[in-house]
């Protein structure tokens, strides 16, 4: 019988496919292996490296340096031993500089810590929904072969027609091609969150559990990356207006000198050694510093445009993703607690039905169908909901392993 053979295809592909492993790994274990694993997140570690270098090659006191100026002929020659000295604050502000480069490139790194979270996560919760989506296409199938069946015994006794078994037999088929696909989605879910994570397709990993409930509706959200971004180009652009002002400030550099070649041939005397002060400074500005602090200044400007842009737009993020998750949750909801509990009421009521003779084949099939159908659809819901979640804690900057990760 070809209700048979759907049901022995059936299980061979549950336990082709359907069988993952035991090792078992949690959406926040997916996040980090993900941030582990991601090139954008290991550049912006580098950045982050690069930034703190920098600050502390500027927070540094100026290198000794030795000048040797060897004379012709009966000119002197000059051997100095100096160095900088910073009296008119030139290197605190250059420092100013790069501390807030530091905060802008650990800004940029949350970003695109929250950006790989999010990603991954998505994937996560389309791995999981593949994996219900399954659940219920095989409860489907166990569904339309028992009908099956039921028409079988029926039309045994003389109480249904052979076109009524095989309508309920090709039922079943349906129902084991609609396993067959949604296996063949799981699969797919499967390969991408692997891909992310660096393991192979063949590596036997089941995925387990979801993410905390984001429940902060009250809570108010922490400044996002982009807003934490435009901050620190705000206080960039004004360490740059009080350097563009500083360069008009003289430069010392103080240390000692020896005349190593002068007439009388004796370099080591206490008459050809001495202490040196080198003042330089600037005399006319001829559209350098003055074109330099402009610029600065229409730098700042602009910063604080964009950190009004970015306050507008983490709040319009914020206010969407709570609304958002309401109304995912709201329809879930409705799934889970009305339609499905009535639809598998309904098709129950009308199997004992069938098998009394009270009610006609078709009713029943399309209840199955009908149910089906309402399965998907919470699957679907629920992804929904996982996706606004994601979108809710990303708004608020609680993405494990971005909300820690700095």
């Amino acid at each position: 019988m070809i209700i048979y053979r759907v049901a022995i295809g059936a299980f061979l592909l549950v336990c082709g496919l359907g069988s993952f492993g035991q090792r078992a790994i949690t959406a926040e274990e997916f996040v980090l292996r993900t941030l582990a694993a991601h090139p954008l997140v290991q550049a912006a570690d580098a950045d982050a490296a690069r930034a703190l270098a920098q600050l502390k090659s500027a927070r540094a006191p100026a290198n000794p340096t030795i000048e040797l100026a060897p004379g012709v002929g009966a000119t002197n020659g000059n051997l100095a031993l100096a160095s900088t000295i910073d009296l008119f604050g030139k290197n605190r502000i250059a420092a100013r500089v790069e501390a807030a480069e530091r905060s802008l490139s650990e800004a940029l790194g949350v970003g695109v810590r929250l950006e790989a979270a999010r990603e991954a996560l998505s994937v996560y919760a389309e791995v999981l929904t593949a994996q219900s989506m399954v659940a219920a296409s095989e409860e489907g199938l166990a569904t339309a072969i028992a009908i099956a069946e039921t028409v079988r015994k029926r039309h045994e006794i003389g109480a249904a027609t052979l076109v009524q078994v095989r309508r309920a037999e090709l039922d079943a088929l349906r129902a084991g091609q609609a396993l067959n696909a949604t296996k063949a989605t799981l699969h797919q879910a499967r390969m991408a969150a692997l891909s992310l994570i660096g393991a192979k397709p063949e590596e036997e990993v089941s995925f387990e559990g979801w993410i905390a409930s984001s429940d902060e509706g009250g809570a108010v959200a922490p400044s996002s990356p982009s807003v934490k971004a435009a901050l620190a180009e705000i206080t960039i652009a004004e360490a740059k207006i009080g350097l563009s002002r500083a360069s008009r400030l003289p430069s010392v550099t103080a240390g000692i000198v020896a005349d190593f070649w002068s007439l009388d041939r004796n370099p080591t005397t206490r008459n050809n050694i001495g202490f040196q002060v080198l003042l330089t400074t600037p005399i006319v500005d001829l559209g350098q510093s003055s074109n330099a602090l402009r610029a600065a200044e229409a730098s700042l400007a602009r910063s604080r445009a964009m950190l009004a842009e970015a306050q507008r737009r983490s709040a319009l993020a914020l206010g969407q993703a709570r609304f958002q998750l309401d109304a995912a949750r709201s329809g879930h909801k409705a799934y889970r607690e009305e339609l499905i509990p009535m639809a598998t009421a309904i098709l129950e009521s009308l199997r004992a039905g069938y098998e009394a003779g009270l009610v006609a084949l078709a009713e029943v099939l399309e209840a199955q169908q009908s149910l089906g159908r309402l399965n998907a659809e919470e699957s679907q819901a629920r992804l929904a909901v996982y996706k606004a979640e994601v979108e809710l804690l990303a708004a608020l900057g609680r993405l494990p392993g971005a909300e820690a990760s700095r």
